[in-house]
């Protein structure tokens, strides 16, 4: 499946979450999205995909 991507995409900043750190060597590790880009296995986000899961989920604490 191809997906088009439009000719000027609105650009937001990647956002995520922080899944671990080691404070002690600052490494960490988190998940992230960024929309309107197509990753190295040609999936695209696009802006508001997460929008219905996230209305219906309450953060983590």
């Amino acid at each position: 499946m191809t997906t088009a991507i439009p000719a000027r995409p609105e650009t937001t900043a990647p956002t995520g979450a922080l899944t671990d750190l080691d404070s002690s060597t600052g490494e960490f590790t988190a998940v992230v999205a960024v929309t309107n880009v197509v990753d190295d296995v040609s999936d695209l986000i696009e802006v508001g995909a997460f929008g219905a899961s996230l209305a219906r989920r309450t953060p983590k604490a």
